[in-house]
């Protein structure tokens, strides 16, 4: 092979690299976009649940139920992202409360409706409810800020990685152009 065959394949493989590495990068976007929808629906649901759930004391109004139900649906989807360190106990009461949140809000009053805290007090059902939902919200917000830096850190490293491909792919071919105005020179001179 030739000095400028050489060149032409290395341009080559510099144009394949950064075609793998747009295509990598452009997976990885797409996943990432994937996930933070998700994660802000889910976060949005449970903002909503625990909004309602913090006006919960005595009996629900129709109003009150309807928005409780669709609440829970939104629910029953933030728990299709659910952070895997919300415990089994946990994620078997909010899986309770999205098939029939009105066992969580507040009940009539001489009501005895209460839930077993895990740290062996008693709260009212709403109440513990509430705190689950609330440490799922936090652990996916957390989550969310970390896919954000996560996708922000690849991000620039895609730019570095263009900028240093493109700037190997400009020496390359002004190698190659003066390798032909010598070959060009030298051939007028014969």
């Amino acid at each position: 092979p030739t000095r400028r065959s050489s060149d032409l394949n290395n341009m080559d493989a510099n144009e394949a690299s950064r075609e793998e590495a747009t295509t990598i990068r452009d997976k990885e976007t797409a996943d990432y976009n994937e996930q933070r929808s998700d994660l802000e629906q889910a976060i949005g649901a449970l903002e909503r649940a625990i909004g309602i759930l913090t006006g919960a004391g005595g009996a629900a109004s129709a109003l009150q139920q309807a928005e409780l139900l669709s609440v829970a649906a939104g629910v029953r989807g933030a728990l299709r992202v659910a952070p895997t360190e919300v415990s089994a106990d946990d994620r078997k009461m909010v899986e309770a409360f999205a098939r029939d949140p009105m066992q969580f809000y507040g009940h009539p009053k001489g009501s005895l409706a209460q839930v077993k805290n895990p740290h062996g007090d008693y709260a009212p059902a709403s109440g513990a409810i509430q705190g689950m939902l609330k440490g799922m919200y936090d652990a996916m917000t957390s989550d969310l800020e970390s896919k954000n830096a996560d996708q922000a850190i690849s991000q620039k490293q895609f730019e570095e990685l263009t900028a240093t491909k493109n700037s190997e792919l400009a020496t390359l071919q002004a190698t190659l152009s003066k390798k032909k105005e010598t070959l060009e020179i030298g051939r007028a001179h014969v």
